[in-house]
């Protein structure tokens, strides 16, 4: 099932398991639960019509990791051969949700270490209650909790765990930030786009950055939900509309991914925030990098005009300040040559999606996309950039 092996150790940016039923419940509060004040998986019965969707559009069935998903690049187009990658598959199941099973997976796969996201509540859990700060404090404090009984933020130097942070206020986000620290967070989960109405670059956020430039812990900002629709209303579409109450086209296209991840970049990068800690990483994940050559030169264009920024003057160019502060881990499907012109493979990282239906199923499939790159920079995309970014050698 997995035949591909490297002769290094392999860090996989983007690994997936999947939330269960108490993942909030277990240690939330018995106050917040009386008073209704449960995060739930952001729209309450819409994960379960997200299934059903899946299910309607895979050719067997839907499987994570199982290459099945018709929009998948890397589909398996032998029926036979599909079934067998589904029959293998099934067996992998209980790894979703069990850390020591992961692990044999990840054996099995020749992976060292991943950064395991959440599937679920953990998508959205920081954004519930913002008008209650204790309400919004309490829900992603048992999340957390629930992430270290069953996963752990640092499980054995392999399987890390962003841990999430409120975002009623800046007070409370930053209490929690001190607690999973204490904690060993290795990594922490932001959304993208502005957190609670302001820029992640605006100076009230500093308290937060300056904890995490000290503690060398560095975010990573994952694919998921954004406010960005609501700018809908001005083209005449409801404005509370929501990714699984099923975006069109044209609502796909300019409220999920690029559009949110590019704003988040010229906010963080115009709002001087790298000026201000200048040793600050972020990891880009499952966002791609086709946006890329376009936001950078975009920026820089921006520079060269003399544009005013907020908080100080920038003393380079957006795109050297990307190259430095920024890892991107660009999607399977895409050719690295076309970014290559504007991203060293120092600035690449793999994320294969794994066991996601339009991830990889054999993650270390993915050196194949770098077959035009040397033996080093190949070793780098697939291992020692994301090994450096965690704080590990590899």
């Amino acid at each position: 099932m997995f035949e591909t092996k490297l002769p290094y150790p392999v860090f996989d940016a983007d690994n997936h398991f999947y939330d269960t039923a108490d993942a909030v419940t277990r240690h939330l509060e018995p106050e917040f639960v009386a008073a209704g004040k449960v995060a739930k998986d952001y729209v309450p019965g819409k994960a379960d019509q997200h299934q059903e969707k899946i299910r309607a559009d895979l050719v067997i069935e839907h499987l994570p990791g199982a290459a099945t998903y018709k929009s998948n690049p890397h589909l398996i187009q032998d029926v036979a051969e599909r079934e067998k990658t589904v029959q293998e598959y099934r067996l992998l199941t209980p790894s979703y949700q069990n850390r020591d099973k992961r692990l044999e997976v990840m054996d099995a796969q020749g992976l060292q270490a991943a950064i395991m996201f959440p599937t679920g509540v953990g998508v959205s859990v920081e954004a519930d209650f913002l008008d209650d700060p204790a309400a919004n404090a309490a829900n992603v404090r048992a999340y957390n909790r629930w992430v270290q009984d069953e996963w752990g933020f640092d499980f054995k130097d392999r399987i890390f765990a962003p841990a999430n942070v409120p975002l009623a206020s800046v007070e409370v986000m930053v209490e929690e930030l001190d607690r999973v620290l204490a904690e060993g967070a290795r990594t922490i989960l932001l959304p993208a786009g502005p957190l609670n109405e302001r820029s992640p670059g605006d100076p009230c956020y500093d308290p937060f950055w300056a904890r995490l430039q000290e503690a060398r812990v560095w975010p990573v900002i994952h694919l998921g939900y954004t406010q960005q629709q609501r700018e809908g209303a001005r083209y005449g579409y409801d404005p509370d509309t929501h990714y699984f109450d099923g975006f069109d086209a044209f609502q796909w296209f300019a409220y999920w991914g690029d559009r949110p991840i590019m704003e988040t970049i010229a906010a963080m990068i115009f709002d001087n925030i790298f000026t201000r800690f200048p040793n600050l990483r972020v990891g880009i994940i499952e966002h791609g990098s086709v946006w890329a050559p376009y936001a950078l030169r975009k920026m820089d264009h921006a520079f060269m005009m003399q544009k005013p920024t907020r908080n100080g003057a920038l003393a380079e160019r957006p795109s050297d300040i990307f190259r430095n502060h920024f890892l991107v881990a660009p999607y399977p499907e895409e050719k690295i040559s076309r970014i290559l012109d504007i991203l060293t493979p120092d600035q690449l990282i793999f994320g294969s999606d794994f066991p996601h239906p339009e991830g990889l199923p054999d993650p270390v499939t993915y050196v194949r996309e770098l077959n035009d790159l040397s033996d080093e920079d190949q070793r780098k995309i697939m291992s020692t950039n994301l090994a450096g970014f965690l704080g590990i050698d590899a």
